[in-house]
């Protein structure tokens, strides 16, 4: 994930049993495979939630990724890619 611009993580939605965090950082992919960055990205924040005692489930369905596409088109569910070697999350 490039450090610039930096990552960010934003809370999008708090529920009865779930909170929503939407995480965006930026992909070189001509360096970097998206795909491992976003798996390593998921792994952290994971063990991160699990060492602060807010063990994150697995087995709870999430949202679907989205990908806001070349140019900035609208996202489309269940994707995840960008344009220009770099990818939003």
């Amino acid at each position: 994930m490039l450090a610039d611009p930096p990552p960010q993580a934003l809370v999008e939605a708090l529920g009865d049993s779930n909170l929503v965090i939407r995480l965006i950082g930026w992909v070189d992919q001509r360096a970097s495979d998206f795909l491992k960055v976003r798996s390593e990205a998921i792994r952290r924040v994971k063990e991160a939630l699990d060492a602060a005692g807010q063990p994150a489930r697995a087995d709870l369905p999430g949202p679907a990724a989205t990908d806001r596409g070349r140019g900035g088109t609208a996202p489309r569910a269940g994707t995840i890619g960008g344009s220009g070697g770099r990818s939003p999350r």
